[in-house]
């Protein structure tokens, strides 16, 4: 058999027809390589970036999207001003998109505008397969269209896959056999290049341009059959004998679904999908009555394992709230459950199901009921229900609000800090970090900002105004610190307890009376590191350590040493509060040697109650000092 090879003069005219059928698509790839390579050569020579990237991403955006309008066109035979109104209208779209990206890294929260755009990119991506097919009927000239592009997808990804390696081996034999110096950055660009001109432009050349002949085509690859006959089944009977499996187990152990189990469902249901979808022209052909019998009953064995998708999904959802995430493997489940009901009712319209994904995805991205709504609400209600049954939310407001001061060089520090450490249990504590941290990763907080009396957005901008974004602070800390919490996850180490008491009312540092000096303290020694700092008074100096065995010394020159135990004020307001707010009677200790009289009040202190210990780690107050007699 002759093998024919394409000549030079026809992969030319080909490159060209296809420049000609789908310029757009051409010069959006050509944009977005280009700009992805600006951003591999200014590395951080540029102090924004932003401008790049979103272009970058609105013009990738504009493959598919250029690519579905032409195809449309194509097939509603469009011409001079429609056709051009048509591609106006996905320009207009993709300046839109560029619009709603953050233009600046300065911005607080930047990743639900990049969620929202993923979004948009599958659903994009999901029109390619149906775009030229959205009337009625023609379900053969719909698959033979979507064979043809995954047999070409295969087929730019192998040949786009050979040339990069090919590429990157020429320049590897430049630099070893003749010393030539290859920036690393030159293969991330050539990879760019190929990936972005080359694989796209090899991609549309092969589309086929009358997609109204296809209906009345009965080409069926063999080796298509084959492959999902002999891999993609066996694959699948496996993946639903081990979720059946784990069903059953939870029957007789009445062991409930673990969350991870969704994400299994979901990959397992869309490889089910994809793989009948490759096979249903074959179920019509003689000896092949099997196909259309395994499509049948494949989604009959769909319907439990999407019940217990739902099961799973809804204690997760229970426990912790609806986040993006959780939203969506919910809303899959309704697709599915909708794909399932379509087809066992007997109803055959393969294109219902990358249709109505696609629909169920744009419908969930706006308004009310949108994913990004109804997470956001979602978490923002749990925490407050949190806050208001700890005691520690009234009328709007959080209680014992931990006041932010930030300097000129945005150094922060705070006033009445970690009042509410300890009064929520350590999973609730720790439930209301992961809310916020999930608040700060996708959605900001301009819900919760009017639960304080201080503009914490005010406040952030100024301690960021100047750090570069690598050395900030999250927000999801200073949020938890205003909250009156240290930002950290508290871990159960076999019945060990956290404890944290606060006086009722702070000791004012002002007041100092009889007293000749006074000190603030703020002592945070965790992991039983030693703690120690000195003060200078006129002559004298004063050393103060706090110890890993809970003793506060304080030793002052020419006036002896002096000790507080920090554990017996601990038992002492354990014994006498069942509580976390004390009187301040009972946080003050007094030591005296008869030339000079120190007083520690506390306005709070916390620490970790053990089984055989306790490791006060944090305290907060004031230290009083009155000389009796002067040395």
């Amino acid at each position: 058999m002759q093998v024919k090879i394409p000549s030079v003069d026809y992969l030319i005219a080909q490159s060209k027809a296809s420049l000609l059928r789908f310029p757009l698509v051409v010069v959006s790839a050509v944009m977005a390589s280009v700009l992805a390579i600006c951003l591999v050569e200014i590395h951080d020579g540029v102090v924004n970036r932003m401008p790049y990237i979103n272009s970058l991403l609105s013009t990738a955006l504009g493959i598919p999207l250029f690519y579905c309008l032409k195809t449309l066109i194509e097939r509603k035979e469009l011409t001079g001003i429609k056709s051009v109104a048509v591609n106006s209208l996905g320009v207009l779209a993709l300046v839109l998109v560029y619009l709603s990206l953050p233009g600046t890294d300065s911005t607080t929260n930047i990743s639900l505008p990049y969620i929202r755009y993923a979004v948009f990119n599958i659903s994009i991506h999901l029109m390619v397969s149906f775009a030229p097919f959205l009337s009625h009927g023609e379900l053969n000239g719909f698959w033979q269209y979507n064979k043809n592009l995954f047999l070409r997808f295969c087929q730019s990804v192998l040949y786009s896959g050979f040339l990069f390696l090919g590429l990157v081996l020429a320049l590897s034999s430049l630099r070893l056999l003749f010393d030539v110096d290859i920036k690393g950055e030159l293969i991330g660009e050539l990879f760019i290049v190929v990936v972005g001109v080359f694989n796209t432009w090899f991609f549309i050349s092969g589309v086929p341009k009358n997609t109204s002949v296809l209906d009345g085509v009965e080409d069926y690859p063999k080796g298509l059959k084959i492959f999902t006959q002999y891999v993609l089944i066996p694959l699948l009977v496996l993946y639903l004998i081990i979720l059946f499996s784990y069903a059953v187990k939870i029957l007789a152990l009445w062991d409930w679904p673990r969350g991870i189990v969704s994400y299994m469902i979901l990959c397992v249901a869309v490889l089910g999908i994809f793989t009948l979808l490759l096979i249903y022209p074959f179920g019509s052909q003689k000896g092949s009555v099997w196909i259309k019998n395994i499509s049948r009953f494949y989604y009959y064995l769909l319907l439990p394992l999407i019940i217990l998708l739902f099961l799973a999904i809804g204690m997760r959802i229970e426990d912790y709230g609806v986040t993006i995430n959780r939203y969506i493997i919910v809303m899959m489940g309704f697709w599915l459950t909708f794909v399932c009901v379509y087809f066992m009712v007997g109803r055959k319209n393969i294109k219902a199901i990358p249709v109505s994904l696609s629909v169920i995805i744009l419908v969930c991205s706006f308004g009310p009921w949108s994913m990004f709504s109804v997470s956001e609400n979602s978490q923002v209600n749990r925490l407050e229900k949190i806050l208001i049954e700890g005691g520690l939310m009234e009328a709007g407001k959080i209680k014992n609000e931990a006041i932010c001061e930030v300097d000129t060089a945005g150094r922060y520090s705070f006033i009445n800090k970690e009042m509410n450490e300890g009064v929520l249990t350590d999973s609730l504590h720790n439930e209301v970090m992961s809310i916020l941290d999930y608040l700060d990763d996708h959605h900001g907080f301009n819900k919760i900002d009017s639960w304080q009396t201080q503009n914490v957005d005010s406040i952030i901008q100024a301690i960021f105004k100047k750090k570069e974004r690598w050395t900030r602070v999250n927000e999801s800390e200073i949020y938890m610190n205003i909250l009156g919490f240290r930002h950290y996850h508290i871990y159960d180490k076999g019945g060990n307890k956290n404890f944290s008491f606060s006086s009722e009312g702070q000791h004012e540092a002002q007041a100092v009376g009889n007293y000749s000096y006074f000190i603030s303290l703020n002592i945070y020694s965790n992991n039983l590191e030693e703690y120690a700092k000195s003060y200078q008074f006129d002559s004298k100096k004063l050393e103060l350590t706090y110890t890993n065995s809970n003793v506060l010394s304080v030793s002052v020159d020419g006036y002896g040493d002096f000790s507080f135990n920090i554990e017996e004020l601990y038992e002492s307001v354990h014994t006498a509060s069942n509580k976390n707010a004390v009187e301040k009677s009972l946080m003050s200790i007094r030591s005296s040697n008869g030339v000079m009289e120190i007083e520690l009040k506390v306005n709070n202190f916390s620490g970790r109650e053990e089984k055989d210990s306790v490791d006060v780690h944090s305290i907060n107050g004031y230290l009083f000092l009155k000389f009796l007699e002067q040395q």
